[in-house]
């Protein structure tokens, strides 16, 4: 080969390698570190155990959902309980609804923890995926959108598949119009009462329901589609709202609260 010739293909070379995208390094096989911040005495273990729960979240809600690169977010681990709850409050507009609520949820790529999370991986997995729902319904509000059902629901039905079954139990029958847990401050004032985990059943259902109709791939195709997420819930629920029955107890496929750790691998 001649001079003029060896660099051509040279150059061509160069050209080539320098125009392929990079890999995400979570769709590599390399393990992808989130930012994780101290606040307070906080063990190097539990920072550890976060930012490995967080990474193989990430990685598995990202390929589920056919996103390319992680949502940029920074979880906050705070060591004592009062000062997660201010930190929330600054950032949310409200409180912990207990002594045990130690999860927030991602605000302008913030995402703040407490001292004990029991549910850690179902937690950290449905947080996230309502991240990757913000971004491909391009919501930048960092509230929750209208039908709240729609969104934590599908972000129940996600968490379910990396954590097993969603175990839901309470003393009475209740049922939850979806229209009544339709408007975020709806939501919020069930949720904080006796019945809140029940209306993550409620949601769960509904959700799950519409995932068996549509199939996950048309409602990722939906997403990756949409142009904002009132468009998109309307596709799904066809303006139409109606009652789901919360038995006491039953088991969903969608996912299950308290689980130490995810299931099928991750």
């Amino acid at each position: 080969i001649g001079g003029g010739a060896l660099l051509f293909i040279t150059l061509t070379t160069l050209v080539v390698a320098r125009a392929a995208p990079a890999t995400p390094p979570h769709l590599t096989g390399r393990p992808f570190q989130p930012k994780i911040r101290e606040m307070g005495q906080v063990s190097a273990e539990r920072l550890m155990h976060i930012r490995q729960v967080l990474a193989r979240v990430e990685s598995r809600v990202d390929h589920d959902f056919g996103v390319a690169r992680p949502v940029a977010l920074t979880a906050i681990v705070y060591a004592r309980h009062q000062a997660f709850g201010t930190e929330l409050h600054h950032l949310e507009g409200l409180g912990p609804q207990s002594s045990i609520d130690n999860m927030g949820n991602d605000v302008h790529g913030l995402l703040p923890i407490g001292p004990y999370v029991p549910s850690l991986p179902h937690s950290l997995a449905h947080v996230y995926t309502e991240a990757v729902l913000d971004r491909l319904t391009h919501n930048l509000s960092d509230r929750q959108p209208d039908p709240a059902w729609l969104y934590d629901g599908l972000a129940e039905v996600e968490a379910g598949r990396l954590t097993g079954p969603l175990l839901c139990t309470g003393p009475h029958h209740v049922d939850f119009p979806l229209a009544t847990i339709a408007h975020p401050r709806s939501w919020w004032k069930i949720r904080g009462g006796p019945f809140g985990d029940q209306v993550y059943c409620e949601a769960a259902e509904a959700a799950s329901g519409i995932v068996s109709r549509w199939g996950w791939r048309d409602i990722v195709l939906l997403l990756h589609r949409a142009r904002s997420w009132p468009g998109f819930a309307a596709t799904l629920t066809g303006d139409r709202l109606q009652t789901v029955h919360a038995p006491a107890e039953k088991t969903l496929e969608a996912g299950t609260e308290g689980n130490g750790k995810l299931a099928s691998g991750v």
